[in-house]
């Protein structure tokens, strides 16, 4: 079978971390590594716990301060032995069936195909949404702009982040998903959802992982490197989990959030700027 290495970023969610883990584990085939990376927590004896009944499977990584999200993946993924996929995750996702990472290496994927990136089935809590495609299309220079020139005050991004909520709630009330009717074909898209991506071997060692931002933007990031790298972004709809998201919690960033926010966005306008040249 494939080789796959999943990454897990803890900061302050040490039951949630040791949840999935378990959960992981479970599975009919589970990742040959599963690296834990410590961004932050209070409970270090649960993740000593969880390491100690996987010792040959789960590695625990201590940077010694907050990486952030992608800089934790950076970080755990540079080891001598190459994988064929590689998982970054959220911990805050259950699995329908134990066949998942199974299904993963029945996808076979070859040079050929140059796909970078996996994005499976993401159904949020209640069932009735899809987090994926999370963008069909890429984003305008133009429209990471004005969502910078945005977050760059903070009463202006509540209020958007609050309309954005109350548009998304609206949107899902109507879009009803039934689990069997995400089963279909398989599209390429310009980007996946951030909370369960799956990465190519092709992806990895093209990657010059230059992103600077600490939080949020990562999917517009991975998108556009594919598009840079000429590899695709592929929806596979069989492959499916279920995101026990806090749907609320968008709209209530403040403070450091939005400054990561506003981080992200200025980063990557530059960066699809110059990509446009």
């Amino acid at each position: 079978m494939c080789k796959i290495i999943q990454v897990l970023v803890c900061y302050f969610n040490e039951e949630e971390i040791v949840d999935f883990a378990m959960k992981i584990f479970e599975q009919d085939i589970a990742p040959n590594k599963v690296v834990i990376v410590d961004n932050g927590s209070r409970k270090k004896d649960l993740l000593s716990t969880i390491q100690k009944k996987y010792p040959e499977r789960i590695l625990l990584k201590n940077p010694g301060k907050n990486l952030g999200y992608w800089g934790a993946f950076e970080m755990a993924i540079k080891e001598k032995e190459e994988y064929d996929y590689y998982i970054l995750s959220n911990s805050d996702i259950s699995f329908l069936d134990i066949d998942f990472y199974k299904n993963i290496c029945k996808c076979q994927l070859t040079s050929k195909k140059r796909i970078g990136i996996i994005a499976p089935t993401i159904l949020s809590k209640d069932l009735k949404h899809n987090l994926n495609p999370f963008l069909f299309n890429r984003s305008s220079v133009r429209k990471i702009k004005i969502l910078k020139m945005i977050y760059k005050n903070e009463l202006f991004a509540i209020i958007y982040n609050l309309l954005h909520y109350i548009k998304n709630y609206f949107s899902i009330k109507k879009e009803i998903i039934n689990i069997d009717s995400t089963s279909g074909r398989q599209n390429d898209i310009y980007a996946p959802h951030g909370s369960f991506m799956i990465f190519t071997r092709q992806f990895i060692n093209k990657n010059t992982f230059n992103y600077k931002a600490f939080l949020f933007g990562e999917e517009i990031y991975v998108g556009e490197v594919c598009k840079k790298l000429n590899l695709k972004v592929r929806y596979y709809p069989n492959l499916k989990l279920i995101h026990n998201e806090h749907t609320t919690t968008g709209f209530f960033q403040t403070g450091m959030l939005l400054k990561y926010k506003y981080d992200s966005l200025c980063f990557l306008y530059n960066f699809l700027k110059e990509n446009n040249k």
